[in-house]
């Protein structure tokens, strides 16, 4: 009889947990695939992070291997713009009468010309061309010895515009964006 009342108990707990059996043969071998999964998936995940990190990094060290590389050219270009700017700010606000001025003029055309065609980027260019253009309209006024007060004027648009391409060429060539400036009227 006591054999009967052991079989009926495990009967009873049958009835009342119906998965028991379930749980007591399968449990530990799914607690065993979760955590492989789960342990499986955590190491991609970091093995994909580190991956990012590393590939950011190597991005960034050939970033600044090449701007260390293009120093020198980019430091002899600087040179020549901030020249160049001085130049035609000179001719677009000083009285052509003036020795400065025509020192200015030389000065300019020898940028044209020379050094500054072998490192200014091709919108510096059409800037320095657009300069040059109304600076040589302004030279044959004065040639034909005419009022060429508004031709004069006409360079400070162009001087500015030339500062603006400047900047721009600085920014793409340094690689990052300069401060912003309000616009000059």
């Amino acid at each position: 009889m006591a054999s009967q009342s052991g079989s009926h108990s495990e009967k009873e707990w049958s009835l009342r947990l119906p998965g028991w059996d379930f749980i007591v043969k399968y449990g530990p071998g799914i607690a065993v695939i979760v955590g492989a999964a789960w342990t499986v998936l955590t190491w991609w995940d970091q093995r994909s992070e580190q991956f990012r990190s590393d590939e950011a990094r190597k991005t960034e060290a050939l970033q600044v291997a090449l701007r260390e590389s293009q120093k020198p050219f980019l430091e002899r270009q600087l040179g020549f713009y901030f020249e160049a700017a001085k130049v035609t700010g000179t001719l677009a606000t000083r009285d052509r009468q003036d020795q400065e001025w025509a020192s200015a003029r030389k000065r300019f055309w020898e940028l044209y010309w020379g050094e500054l065609g072998v490192v200014e980027s091709p919108e510096v260019a059409s800037a320095m061309v657009a300069f040059g253009q109304a600076l040589g309209d302004l030279e044959k006024c004065v040639n034909d010895q005419n009022n060429c007060h508004d031709l004069q004027k006409a360079l400070t648009g162009a001087s500015i515009t030339l500062a603006h391409r400047i900047r721009e060429s600085i920014e793409t060539g340094w690689g990052y964006r300069l401060p912003y400036v309000a616009a000059k009227n």
